[in-house]
Order: structure tokens, then sequence, then C-alpha cells
């Protein structure tokens, strides 16, 4: 169903770690990675955010919930993460995997602007 009627996203993963570059004959940080896929966008209840119902950082005002398959991913998504939904970036606050069985099937972030 994600695939069928969830919105374009893209998630960018840091680039890997330092890579000699023989031109310049020093390192640099590997470029991101940037992997388009499907998710469903929500936003969370306000009284989830007046309420204060979550962690440590929990839940601000403006925060989205968003729902993506995990199959298609060769990495999971972490918060150094950053994803792009209409031209606007969000970061990755929390990660939480739904599981079928022994595999992942969805995971759901929290992201923030």
């Amino acid at each position: 169903l994600i695939a069928q009627f969830g919105k374009s996203i893209t998630l960018v993963y840091p680039g890997s770690g330092p890579v000699y570059d023989p031109e310049t004959g020093t390192t640099i940080e590997g470029p991101p990675v940037e992997v388009e896929t499907k998710g469903i966008v929500e936003e969370y209840p306000a009284m989830l955010t007046l309420a204060g119902q979550s962690s440590e950082d929990g839940i601000r005002r403006g925060d989205k919930k968003l729902t993506i398959a995990a199959h298609g991913l060769a990495d999971p998504p972490t918060p150094e993460v950053t994803v792009r939904i209409d031209g606007l970036v969000y970061q990755v606050v929390k990660v939480d995997a739904t599981y079928t069985g022994e595999l992942v099937g969805l995971y759901t972030l929290q992201i923030r602007r």
C-alpha cells in the first residue's frame, strides 16, 4: 500500500568514512547516498505534543510521523539520516522498527525541520 499510495521521499544517508582523493592527496568525506522511496507522512495528534507523552526529547509541535516499508532499503534509517519531502529537509529524531516475524516490515520515523 505504501508503494501504491505513499508520497515520494528521499532518504539522504551521510557519506561513508574518509575517502582518499588521489588528485589532491587528501582524505575527504564520502559523498552522501540518496535513496528514493515512498512513505506515509502524518501529523502527530496535538494531544501528544501538549501532554508531553514521549521520550526525553519528546514530540514537538510541527514534528511529523513518516512510515516507510523496510523492503528495498539496503540500510535502516538512523538519526544521522535526513529526509527530503517536497523539497523540505527533515532530521530523523527517532526510528521505531515494526517486525513481521524475524524481519523488519516497516520503519516509523519521527522527523523534524
